[in-house]
């Protein structure tokens, strides 16, 4: 039996395997083990060029800080330098 997960693109409704689901995710692991994960006093720049790359959104939080939106979750700038991690999850290490 071949479960089939259905995701929503932009362009509409499309179906992937979980094989290829699992190939994307082996994808995205080895490039975080590549490129290094988001760690806290890091810079913007460094941040973008981390694993998590550019966010979806980028905000003003009422506390003075900077928010960045991903889809794993999102993180917090104050001064310049990374001050905190929301991960919808915990990643694999």
């Amino acid at each position: 039996m071949r479960l089939l997960l259905v995701g929503l693109f932009p362009c509409g409704f499309a179906t992937t395997t979980f094989a290829d689901e699992l190939e994307d995710y082996q994808q995205l692991y080895r490039i975080c083990q590549e490129k290094g994960r988001p760690t806290i006093g890091m810079t913007e720049a460094q941040v973008e060029a981390s694993c998590w790359g550019k966010p979806i959104r980028i905000y003003d939080v009422p506390d003075g800080r900077v928010g960045w939106t991903y889809q794993r979750g999102f993180l917090f700038f104050t001064d310049g330098k990374l001050s905190e991690i929301a991960a919808w999850r915990e990643e694999r290490r």
